[in-house]
């Protein structure tokens, strides 16, 4: 879609340019290009309540761990670290 969307960029500005002057070319392409982004944050911006629900939901399950209960990701960077030290110790 990126190549495309130049391609149609080029092609634009090549017919604007032959029209009008390169300033009006430049002027209409970034204002398309302008456009069409605020139309997109616009619309990203725009989320359900549900998504917001969900994520408050996932947040707080996140915060639930307690002190003495690590994350499966904590558990496994610790048992790596633990099975290096091992190796290291057995090669002295």
């Amino acid at each position: 879609m990126t190549v495309g969307a130049a391609f149609l960029t080029v092609a634009a500005w090549i017919y604007l340019a032959a029209v009008t002057d390169t300033l009006t070319a430049a002027l209409v392409i970034g204002g398309a290009y302008s456009g069409i982004g605020l139309l997109l944050a616009g619309m990203a911006s725009t989320g359900s309540s549900q998504d917001t629900e969900a994520e408050a939901a996932h947040h707080a399950a996140q915060q639930s761990h307690t002190a003495g209960e690590q994350p499966p990701l904590v558990q496994a960077f610790l048992v790596g670290m633990q099975a290096g030290a091992n190796a290291t110790a057995s090669r002295r």
